[in-house]
């Protein structure tokens, strides 16, 4: 995965070089003007620039934190995180604080915003926070479908996360998600914003449906703390 960003600047760095070849090639054939290729040898400078500077900042990075190291996109524009962040967190951090921002914006962006894991980066829609401010019921949920979808699955765990029931969901999830998830997706996301119904593979009727229980008996909040 740390790979991936690397090879995208570079790939758009053999582009812009290649753009400049041809620029000079069209120049002496005639299709373009001095005053054209000059402008646009000015823009493709500026770019190259930014891209080195970007290559250059993230292998400096690395270095620092040492092998292995991921760098984590967070309060970030989305799609323009390709090819700088390993991971991108989408959702909110709630860190176990209140379920609610979980379920507007982890839950939101994990089912909305799908097709970019993979392609632009590794998607993290929010963590799991296990602690006492959050129902276990709900935690096992959000744990259990970020594992089937395959994308980050990303546990702080308080107290609460020494039970067996708990332990016993941590090692399936993180055996889950070692193994690649399973391609989970929404089945109800042209029906709200926070889907419920989800299926492994998302193919055939046949494939095993999960269906969530995002909010309590009082309904969902009107209401987010900080």
């Amino acid at each position: 995965m740390t790979d991936k960003p690397d090879n995208a600047a570079l790939s758009r760095i053999n582009e812009l070089v290649a753009e400049e070849k041809a620029l000079r090639e069209q120049l002496q054939h005639g299709k373009i003007s001095e005053s054209e290729e000059n402008k646009r040898l000015r823009q493709l400078e500026i770019e190259l620039d930014q891209c080195w500077d970007l290559l250059r900042q993230r292998r400096a990075l690395r270095e620092t934190g040492g092998e292995g190291t991921l760098l984590e996109g967070c309060n970030t524009v989305g799609h323009l995180g390709q090819g700088i962040f390993d991971l991108q967190r989408t959702g909110d951090d709630t860190s176990g604080r209140q379920w609610e921002r979980t379920r507007r914006m982890g839950v939101n962006t994990l089912a909305f915003r799908l097709p970019q894991h993979g392609a632009f980066y590794t998607l993290d829609a929010d963590l799991v926070g296990i602690t006492e401010a959050v129902p276990w019921e709900f935690n096992r949920q959000w744990l259990e479908v970020l594992a089937q979808s395959g994308t980050a699955t990303i546990v702080s765990a308080g107290p609460p996360a020494r039970g067996q029931e708990q332990r016993a969901a941590l090692r399936q999830a993180f055996a889950i998600a070692a193994a690649g998830g399973a391609t989970a997706r929404p089945l109800d996301w042209l029906d709200t914003s926070t889907p419920e119904r989800w299926q492994a593979g998302a193919k055939t009727s046949a494939q095993k449906q999960w269906r969530y229980h995002r909010s309590g008996a009082e309904g969902a909040s009107a209401f987010l703390s900080p």
